[in-house]
């Protein structure tokens, strides 16, 4: 039996949206309000359907202390761990942000108000 030969990931799903992520630089960091750059989640969600993979619909604007500068930065934690830390549910706000994409007076107010994490 011959298997069929599976379309690569770039004909399936895009995953890079240069427009988008230049929107999210434009937010404001999503825990202190700073300016910010676009923070990928790496980690995987099986309520959001999201995998363990850099994809632009899954960025936040954070700044670069909270992104990748501070001792205790996303990039120098483990992820999952780290936003359970913070105060904002990282997929959730996300997933707004993404919805909100045409629209970026109501991305600004998201990433202002993100959604809170319930502990």
């Amino acid at each position: 039996m011959m298997l069929a030969k599976t379309r690569s990931r770039s004909k399936r799903e895009q995953t890079h949206f240069p427009a988008y992520i230049a929107r999210i630089r434009e937010c404001p960091c999503v825990l202190c309000g700073a300016q910010a750059e676009a923070a990928h989640l790496r980690m995987s969600s099986a309520e959001y359907a999201k995998v363990n993979a850099r994809d632009d619909k899954w960025a936040l604007p954070l700044c670069p202390g909270h992104h990748r500068l501070n001792p205790d930065a996303q990039h120098n934690s483990g992820e999952a761990e780290w936003w359970s830390r913070q105060s904002v549910d990282p997929l959730a706000t996300a997933a707004r942000l993404w919805a909100a994409r045409d629209n970026f007076e109501a991305m600004f107010e998201i990433a202002t108000n993100p959604t809170r994490r319930t502990r």
